[in-house]
């Protein structure tokens, strides 16, 4: 059972319709969250010094997680409550193509303002633009402060055009607007990813890590992302966690898998961008 009723649900949907994001305070364990955090630190090590890792400008990485233990958890993936949030904003028809992560270290710095993608999704061309159909729930393993690289957003702007957009870049509409997300290790953000905003520097020597799982209908395609998914992990799923899961590859082994990033262009709002 989850921890909303539908009311509360009701308005956390009303709220990413509005803002284009909502935050659930509290809502992932302190044991979960340190459980991941231990294993991510480890991976990033390792990712980072053999180059599977993606640059996201300087000493910033976008590394995806490895579809086993801790990160292969239910509680997470299928979470009554965000699934509820995002079932009623699609209809239920969705699939989960992404499990990863953005880590700003210590000399990182801004990056330019910019929506994951555009207003309209090219597989889904008779889809009203006002309705979302790609979604980033994410949340951090460590609290996030202001100084070490708050996710920084515009409210309202997943609902514009992508010229309006660009010129609200240009002429520096969307930086007077920006807000700093600080967060707790254990909230966590829903957002439709059209919405402005970006990454800011972290001025600690602590990383700052904030987990993506990314979600969108299901007729709408990401090629460059896939979660490598081990039979044995596969057969372990649930009904629900397979139809999250179905479009990805499974694999006999992880040994098998290709770690190496496809996922490395942002959409900046610039001609040719991804």
């Amino acid at each position: 059972m989850g921890k909303y009723d539908t009311e509360t649900l009701d308005g956390f949907v009303e709220t990413i319709r509005q803002d284009g994001f909502c935050i659930l305070k509290g809502h992932f364990s302190p044991e979960l969250i340190r459980e991941w955090r231990q294993a991510f630190e480890q991976l990033m090590d390792e990712r980072i010094s053999n180059g599977t890792a993606s640059a996201r400008g300087a000493n910033r990485y976008y590394i995806s997680l490895p579809f086993t233990p801790p990160f292969a958890n239910p509680a997470v993936y299928e979470d009554e409550d965000i699934l509820a949030i995002l079932d009623r904003l699609t209809g239920g028809d969705l699939v989960m193509p992404e499990l990863a992560s953005d880590t700003p270290l210590k000399d990182s710095d801004y990056q330019v303002i910019h929506r994951d993608h555009s207003l309209r999704s090219p597989d889904l061309p008779d889809l009203d633009p006002l309705e979302p159909f790609q979604f980033a729930v994410n949340f951090p393993l460590v609290d996030v402060t202001e100084e070490n690289g708050p996710f920084e957003i515009v409210r309202g702007t997943h609902i514009i055009d992508d010229q309006t957009a660009a010129e609200v870049v240009r002429t520096g509409g969307a930086e007077s607007r920006l807000e700093s997300l600080l967060m707790a290790a254990g909230d966590v953000m829903v957002r439709d990813v059209r919405g402005l905003h970006r990454g800011t520097p972290n001025r600690t020597s602590t990383p700052r890590t904030m987990v993506v799982v990314g979600y969108n209908r299901s007729g709408h395609r990401r090629p460059q992302l896939k979660i490598n998914v081990p039979r044995d992990e596969w057969e372990k799923l649930s009904d629900r966690g397979r139809e999250l899961l179905r479009l990805n590859p499974i694999v006999n082994s992880l040994d098998e898998a290709d770690f190496s990033e496809a996922y490395s262009n942002l959409y900046f709002l610039e001609k040719g961008s991804d």
